[in-house]
């Protein structure tokens, strides 16, 4: 059978319900409790889950090679370059979307009693959905920009996430300089030896010496 590309619209689900978990967070987050937030962080992940597994069912049904895709609308013209916002599931995508949301929502649903005493659990869920959101754009990205813009989202909640106790005299010697290293780390990685995306080259094993 033939490889087939389907347009699958509900692909943009996947990232529709973490956003809307970052603007509920960020926004209404603290006047709404934190039983709100408990309940919409963990929620918006295994919504996106859901989705997740229904495009991965279809794709499953498809002849190999084949891919789910959904064109949202034009995002750069340039003369003959053009790029699309738009979203693409193959095989390989569609197993890391899955991981990605299935084991990303049992880890905000640990989080609800990880951060049962904290005060500030409406930013920690804010910078958990948004880093969800930012893996998913850089896996589901059917172009290389908007690849690059989930990888620099990534980086960023790396480092939010890093320095989130920023206040706490206990941590605060040493988040800054944690979190400004996964930053840069972060910024180093996909420019390695001039790619887009970094590739150690496979080290050849040495021949053995021929006995004389």
């Amino acid at each position: 059978m033939v490889a087939m590309t389907v347009e699958f619209p509900a692909l943009t689900l996947i990232l529709l319900f973490p956003a809307l978990g970052v603007l509920f967070n960020l926004f209404l987050g603290h006047r709404s409790g934190r039983g709100a937030v408990n309940v919409v962080g963990p929620a918006v992940m295994f919504a996106s889950f859901a989705i997740a597994s229904i495009a991965f069912v279809k794709l499953l049904a498809m002849p190999a090679g084949s891919a789910l895709t959904a064109h949202l609308w034009g995002w750069i013209e340039a003369g003959r370059f053009h790029a699309e916002f738009g979203l693409r599931v193959d095989s390989l995508s569609g197993v890391m979307v899955m991981i990605v949301t299935g084991v990303g929502a049992l880890i905000h649903l640990y989080s609800v009693g990880y951060m049962a005493h904290d005060e500030d659990f409406a930013r920690f869920f804010t910078y958990m959905n948004l880093f969800a959101l930012s893996m998913l754009i850089l896996i589901l990205a059917d172009n290389l920009l908007m690849m690059f813009v989930g990888w620099e989202g990534v980086g960023l909640c790396s480092y939010l996430l890093i320095a989130f106790w920023y206040t706490n005299p206990q941590f605060a010697g040493n988040v800054d300089l944690y979190a400004r290293s996964g930053f840069t780390v972060e910024r180093e990685e996909p420019f390695k030896d001039g790619t887009v995306v970094h590739m150690r080259k496979p080290v050849q094993p040495e021949r053995p010496a021929l006995s004389t």
